[in-house]
């Protein structure tokens, strides 16, 4: 004779709580959002017996703010609690516990929490096999668990079943890259020309600053797209390197510490034109002229040689051609409040940069390491069949005419999700597999999940990023995210390309897309499944463990700005 078929497991969610103290259960909550998951470690922490931890962890799933179905972990709702301020933890614990169902029925009809015998009988009609002791020990665990909710009643108005909204974004829209290289859309300015026009190099510059390094066909896919389709590509590289801002590399150019340190100038034409060597050379010899300095035949066969070289630059900037009597009271005009000599000269290119081929959390430790935070990372937000479509088209057509992509080749420059060296692969496997790269290759989004990390690990330390983006450091004036990751990488001794083009907000939404970040009210913080990921699963801990020296960099910058 067979024996009886057992009944299924219940889940945990659905059974009465045997955990009183909302204060506890908190603090297990905050600890978990901190990274400890194991019962026996929860326990030694709290200072409680190992079943208390199972109490309570069955607590926490019955409210909706934990998962224990494998691991210990949050919800999105209990992360949510987990790094709110005082006030707002107060009116989250009681929006979880008015939408708990079993509390929706126990409430309905009442405006007051029933006292314990009334939610015993409650317990008796859903639970008629529980023994007398059990019920009364529930009944006044529920109500422990509901007394601090009274501070915030549920809203009468709402429908009945319908669950309070989280304040955060289920999925951000991502901005796009065309949206972000904004400039690029618009037609440059061509009134000086298509062979050596500042206003097209300045535009060049910016792209060249915000990405390391471009290769030919992306230099001209920049002036195409910018309205410069009959620009020569060889002027411009020539002027790139004559002026110190970049390198030759093979087919492409590679940005230089000098253009860095003049990043002020890609802002417009005029600086271009005003920092430009050979054209400083010549309003040298215009002002010379002007003071009667310029008697020396040969010196005035220089002047008369660069006065038909830079026609074109002098009408587009100053509306006509500059004379030695009229080049003062042009220069006051066009630089007002300023100097010609406090605008930047170029032509210095700076060391070269070590080429490290090898994932930028391998590199850490290299004096000088060139570190951008392209825009073109956003090309991978929609995730990996984003990245493999275009990982095909490159390897169809290696040398097609594109704009910058997240995953073009590098020579120096540590900013995409392929580091110096590698060639391309056929294929992501997965979106998981791109994750672990973003984590690993990409700077901007290796140094922000560091960031994160280090929160996550003290949410009442130093650090704390906010849904806005903003970086609130203990005892320093806030910064925006994209700041504090360009201060931290300077602190490093790396060579660091300021990004021109993607925004905060253009960050946060990847971050969140590739699923390394979560806004959450009015935090910025770890996704809770990554963090997860990267503590129990086999490949996220060896990512864990290659970014633990980038976090241990980042504890050790946030105590030095402290000081």
């Amino acid at each position: 004779m067979s024996s009886p078929a057992r009944a299924p497991r219940r889940e945990r969610a659905s059974l009465v709580p045997n955990a009183n103290n909302p204060a506890l259960l908190l603090r297990l909550i905050g600890l978990v959002a901190r990274g400890v998951r194991r019962p026996r470690a929860l326990a030694e922490v709290l200072d409680v017996e190992v079943r208390t931890v199972h109490y309570y962890t069955q607590a926490g799933e019955w409210l909706g703010l934990l998962d224990t179905r494998e691991d210990i972990q949050l919800t999105r709702a209990g992360l949510a609690l987990a790094v709110a301020s005082p006030a707002e933890r107060r009116r989250l614990y009681a929006e979880a516990a008015w939408r708990t169902p079993f509390v929706r029925a126990l409430m309905e009809g009442r405006r007051t929490l029933p006292d314990r015998d009334a939610i015993a009988a409650f317990i008796r009609s859903r639970e008629p096999d529980m023994a007398e002791r059990t019920v009364m020990r529930r009944a006044g665990a529920v109500r422990g668990l509901l007394e601090p909710a009274l501070a915030h009643p549920p809203d009468r108005k709402r429908p009945r079943g319908e669950q309070l909204l989280l304040p955060f974004l289920a999925q951000a829209p991502v901005t796009a890259p065309s949206e972000v290289l904004a400039d690029m859309a618009a037609p440059v300015d061509l009134r000086a020309g298509t062979e050596d026009n500042p206003d097209i190099y300045a535009r060049l510059l910016r792209v060249l600053l915000d990405h390391g390094e471009l290769s030919t066909s992306q230099l001209r896919a920049v002036l195409d797209r910018i309205g410069a389709q009959d620009a020569p590509l060889g002027p411009y590289a020539d002027m790139a390197v004559r002026r110190g801002d970049a390198r030759r590399d093979g087919d492409r150019l590679v940005l230089t510490a000098g253009a860095i340190q003049r990043r002020e100038l890609a802002g417009e034409g005029l600086l271009v034109a005003l920092s430009d060597p050979d054209y400083r050379a010549w309003l040298g010899m215009l002002r010379a002229a002007e003071a009667g300095e310029d008697a020396d035949p040969e010196a005035r066969r220089d002047r008369d040689r660069l006065a038909a070289r830079f026609a074109h630059w002098d009408r587009r900037y100053f509306g006509e051609r500059l004379q030695p009597e009229t080049v003062k009271a042009r220069l006051a005009a066009a630089l007002p409040g300023r100097h010609l000599e406090g605008v930047p000269l170029a032509g210095w290119a700076g060391p070269e940069p070590p080429a490290v081929e090898a994932p930028f959390v391998e590199c850490l430790d290299r004096e000088g390491l060139p570190v951008c935070l392209p825009a073109a990372l956003l090309a991978a937000a929609p995730g990996v069949s984003a990245v493999n479509a275009t990982l095909r088209r490159l390897r169809g057509s290696p040398a097609g005419v594109h704009l910058p992509t997240p995953v073009d080749r590098r020579l120096r420059w540590h900013g995409g999700l392929l580091h110096p060296g590698e060639r391309l692969p056929s294929a992501v496997p997965d979106n998981l597999s791109l994750r672990w790269r973003a984590l690993t290759h990409a700077p901007a989004l290796a140094m922000a999940a560091a960031f994160l990390l280090v929160d996550r690990r003290s949410p009442r330390g130093r650090l704390r990023v906010g849904a806005d983006g903003i970086v609130a450091l203990a005892g320093r004036p806030r910064l925006t995210l994209l700041a504090a990751l360009v201060a931290f990488a300077e602190a490093q001794g790396w060579l660091v390309a300021r990004p021109s083009r993607m925004g905060d907000p253009a960050l946060a939404d990847l971050l969140e897309r590739l699923g390394i970040a979560v806004r959450l009210g009015r935090r910025f913080v770890l996704d809770e499944p990554l963090f997860v990921r990267l503590q129990e699963d086999p490949e996220g801990q060896a990512v864990h463990d290659a970014l633990q020296p980038l976090v241990e960099r980042v504890e050790a910058w946030l105590a030095a700005r402290a000081r």
